[in-house]
């Protein structure tokens, strides 16, 4: 008898000290997830502050499309305007000869305007669709990282369950006890 309560105990004592080897590998392990956890938020509000950020350029170059299409179409107008102006002066073009030089360098000037409004409207546009992709690929990235997240905390939950389990039995709360013991 006395041959197998030592033998037991040597066995407990056994299965103690593989209880507190996991216990310092479940430590360890949780110390790293939830470093992880950390990691991953910190990468979360950074993203999102990288999507409002973007968004507002958006809005902002949107308004500035808007101001210079109102722009382009005020200067379509006024190039309708010279055109028609310019044709009714030529018949009197003794005395309207300097005048038509004027206008047709204001036309000139006009039409390099237009020229370098419409140049603008689509640098805008290329860059209203890069920002517009990028908040896309930000959201897509944004979406993944939750879903890592919520990975890690199912996981810590289902590790906090079983943990929960341990404290439910005798012999779980007395392994648990003497792994605390031993960690002290």
């Amino acid at each position: 008898r006395v041959v197998e309560a030592e033998v037991r105990l040597e066995a407990q004592l056994h299965e103690i000290a593989q209880l507190r080897a996991a216990e310092h590998d479940w430590h360890e392990h949780h110390a790293a997830q939830t470093r992880e956890l950390e990691d991953a938020a910190t990468a979360l509000d950074a993203l999102e502050t990288v999507r409002d950020a973007l968004r507002g350029d958006l809005d902002t170059t949107q308004r500035e499309l808007e101001r210079l299409r109102t722009e382009l179409e005020s200067a379509h107008a006024d190039l309708r305007i010279v055109d028609h102006d310019r044709g009714a002066l030529a018949a009197r073009a003794q005395a309207v000869d300097a005048a038509a030089s004027a206008l047709r360098e204001q036309l000139a000037r006009r039409a390099d305007a237009e020229a370098a409004l419409v140049a603008e409207r689509d640098r805008i546009a290329c860059n209203a669709m890069a920002q517009a992709d990028r908040i896309t690929a930000l959201e897509r990235d944004l979406a993944r990282r939750q879903s890592e997240l919520d990975a890690l905390s199912s996981r810590h939950e289902g590790l906090a369950g079983l943990l929960a389990m341990l404290e439910d039995t005798w012999l779980g709360r007395r392994a648990l006890a003497a792994v605390r013991d031993v960690g002290r």
